[in-house]
């Protein structure tokens, strides 16, 4: 997923497509193909092919600390002020803490149940980053990314610190400039509408992971009502001893094939909380980021804008002496924020087709996951009921309810 990707110009004389207009292709096919967990850190192998002639197919080892120090080398090293960056996932929990937490979290604070490590889970959230950044056309060049994807001993690198300082000047920079009236009608719209999508978003996918983790919940729930049922016995104590005896016998029959059903409805929804987190639950928790990540770019431009607009004001204001300058600071200032708007205008319409092509590949996926699984169950199910129908004595009193 490219934030900006050029789109080929016509002659139109002889319509035609420009070689320099051409889209960016990407230089490296990635795959994260698996991850283990050595001591604290989780090694993620991935494997890179050289999308040209003759080119290497190497396979790397990469702990997250790597990925991080990706990141903040493509954000320094690159004029990224017009660009929605991808965003990095979360760190993956590789301590046994962590997955206690998770397990908590997933399966009510109540669980003694410990989920063993997803770290399939990790590897899906980094190869979307890695093949959200190769396939940038800016990003996707960096010496850095070669680097990374490329040379097999890690790259060397300081530690980075996160500094609650900078975290509260940020928050403050943007409380201070988010506010300022932009003179685009269009990109106050969107900065308008990211503000209100931050935060719709994250509650969305939020939502949607609580509903899952509920699902998750069910399906436990119903597999140890189908144990519990396989567990107890069946007992009569009225009637003649025959009569007690042919109902016992057909008691547990009855007893045993009703827990095959609940174990097939416990399994359908397993199989259904899978579906539901690799499809839609996945891209929601994608697009939750990245539209922090877009709002994130609106402000370096807001930022600009507002360099520009001080800048005006400054030139106006000059006396003689400095006016020449300060004339000169004024088209600076001018250029910077008319470079980084018309980036940004690509930047922002290649993100929403891509969005919108996202969003549907996983509302299709999501449906046809949903409608096959009630299909399977649905047979099951009629299966098991013909099944139990049939194990009822032919001369006694039982008559369906439908």
């Amino acid at each position: 997923m490219s934030a900006t990707e050029d789109t080929p110009e016509q002659n139109h004389e002889n319509g035609d497509v420009s070689p320099a207009a051409a889209p960016f292709e990407p230089w490296y096919q990635v795959h994260v193909i698996s991850a283990t967990k050595n001591g604290e850190h989780v090694v993620f192998d991935i494997n890179t092919k050289k999308l040209e002639a003759g080119g290497d197919d190497v396979t790397v080892n990469r702990i997250f600390d790597d990925f991080e120090w990706l990141q903040h080398s493509l954000t320094t090293e690159n004029d990224v002020g017009g660009i929605i960056v991808p965003p990095l996932p979360p760190r993956p929990g590789a301590t046994a803490a962590d997955a206690a937490a998770k397990s908590k979290k997933e399966l009510g604070s109540s669980t003694k149940t410990v989920k063993g490590d997803e770290f399939h889970k990790d590897c899906r959230r980094l190869e979307k980053y890695l093949q959200s950044v190769v396939r940038h056309h800016i990003l996707g060049k960096d010496k850095t990314l070669e680097q990374f994807l490329i040379e097999k001993e890690s790259p060397t690198k300081a530690k980075l610190k996160k500094s609650l300082l900078g975290n509260l000047s940020k928050t403050m920079g943007e409380v201070r400039k988010g506010s300022h009236r932009d003179v685009d009608a269009s990109f106050q719209k969107e900065r308008d509408t990211v503000n209100d999508m931050v935060q719709l978003m994250r509650d969305v996918s939020v939502g949607y992971n609580n509903k899952t983790y509920h699902v998750q919940r069910q399906s436990g729930a119903l597999n140890h009502l189908s144990t519990a049922l396989c567990l107890s016995n069946v007992s009569s104590a009225d009637g003649p001893a025959a009569e007690v005896n042919k109902w016992n016998s057909v008691g547990a029959r009855l007893q045993a094939h009703f827990a095959k059903a609940i174990d097939h409805c416990a399994h359908a929804s397993e199989v259904a909380a899978t579906n539901d987190e690799q499809t839609l639950g996945f891209t929601l928790d994608l697009y939750a980021r990245f539209v922090e990540a877009e709002k994130d770019m609106l402000f370096r431009r807001t930022c600009k804008l507002v360099e520009f607009d001080t800048a005006s004001k400054n030139a106006e204001k000059a006396k003689p002496p400095k006016k020449a300058w300060m004339e000169e600071v004024k088209r600076n200032r001018e250029k910077d924020f008319l470079d980084i708007s018309e980036v940004a205008k690509k930047e922002i319409a290649q993100y929403h087709r891509q969005r919108v092509s996202e969003f549907q590949k996983a509302l299709i996926l999501y449906a046809e996951a949903q409608v096959k699984t009630g299909r399977d169950l649905l047979a099951l199910l009629a299966k098991d009921m013909s099944t139990i129908q049939q194990l009822v004595p032919q001369d006694s009193d039982y008559k369906p309810l439908y």
